[in-house]
């Protein structure tokens, strides 16, 4: 509940555990926040300071656990620390990339008693150098020329923001990760929305468009931009055989560890995707390109490759029911899924709107 909070209002969600198996069940959950970078803050009970490794009972290596999997963990032993531990909590959880921290607190220290300062971080040097640099970072003229070289010997640019797609005339040739589909506002229902390998199932055209397979591959695109995009199984696959026929890969991301981490990109940016994206336009200065050939190839990928399903079944089919609650809600609910086909189903069929996440 706590991760839904925060997905679908980017704030950060709270959740409390009691100490050991309240503990050790929230594992799950932290590194599924990990890997989607949401954030949350998991304050969790704890043995008191004085029965620290004596294997009380509901002892778990909290920290030890967590840090393995969480953003950041902290396992409080100075009472006088614990206000600012929590602000600093929130800090981590929202700032650079967001992430879940974990807050382990033995019972004495939740027992003490003191004054409240009402404002102060913890000093944790590395971390916030790490924060401003990032800050800071920006494109600089030389790295935004190659970007735009690459473009002008492309037939293609790729992303994910509205700008772009006015600016590049590439509003039909964005694809989507699952976690970015919501982002798209409904607006990407002329494009090949989600991508990888349940893209392949939700909209071949997706497939076909990124990686050009079997008789499409002259047709693959020559210039990726991947936002915020890990690269991860479910939309590479193999990472060596992914847009094999793409000659030009640009990267951004707020995490310096993934560029490269599973496809090499011929030009990466660590930053704010916002920036990076808009300190992009910014040196634009007018360009444009005619991409009219890629459309018309991309509509009859759509016409020759559209999702379907069985329509004319006797039974109710899963997917005609998320089009009628579709149909109902035009966008404005929020919806959850568990993780199964029919996740899959709603990215295939659901239209986001300005609330509708998903």
């Amino acid at each position: 509940m706590a991760a839904g909070y925060a997905r679908s209002t980017g704030k950060v969600g709270v959740f409390m555990v009691t100490s050991g198996p309240g503990a050790t069940n929230s594992v799950t959950p932290i590194r599924d926040c990990m890997a989607d970078s949401v954030p949350v803050v998991l304050i969790t009970g704890q043995v008191p300071r004085a029965a620290l490794g004596s294997d009380a009972f509901q002892e778990a290596p909290v920290f030890n656990l967590m840090s393995t999997c969480a953003k950041h963990a902290f396992l409080v032993t100075d009472p006088e620390e614990l206000e600012a531990t929590m602000r600093t909590a929130f800090e981590i959880a929202r700032s650079g990339r967001p992430g879940p921290v974990v807050v382990d607190i033995p019972k004495d220290v939740q027992n003490w008693t003191g004054p409240y300062a009402g404002s102060g971080l913890l000093t944790l040097r590395g971390y916030d150098r790490r924060i401003r640099e990032i800050q800071k970072l920006t494109h600089c003229a030389r790295s935004r020329a190659r970007v735009f070289r690459s473009s002008e010997d492309q037939r293609t640019a790729f992303d994910l923001r509205r700008r772009w797609r006015d600016q590049f005339g590439s509003r039909r040739r964005a694809a989507t990760i699952c976690h970015g589909v919501w982002n798209s506002s409904g607006e990407y229902a002329d494009g090949t929305r989600c991508d990888g390998q349940h893209g392949s199932i939700v909209s071949a055209h997706a497939r076909h468009a990124w990686s050009g397979l079997c008789e499409l591959r002259r047709e693959d695109c020559d210039f990726l931009i991947a936002v915020a995009s890990r690269f991860d199984d479910r939309v590479a696959g193999n990472p060596k055989q992914f847009a094999p026929s793409t000659r030009a890969i640009a990267h951004i991301d707020i995490d310096v560890a993934e560029l490269g981490k599973v496809k090499s990109a011929h030009w990466g940016h660590v930053g704010d995707a916002k920036a990076a994206l808009s300190d992009l336009l910014n040196a634009a200065n007018g360009f444009t390109k005619d991409y009219s050939a890629w459309r018309a190839h991309l509509q009859r990928l759509r016409v020759k490759h559209a999702y379907n399903y069985e329509r004319t079944s006797e039974f109710i089919q899963p997917q005609q029911v998320m089009e009628v609650l579709n149909g109902i809600v035009k966008g404005d609910a929020i919806f959850t899924t568990g993780v199964g086909q029919h996740q899959m189903w709603r990215h295939s069929i659901w239209r986001f709107g300005i609330r509708g996440r998903g």
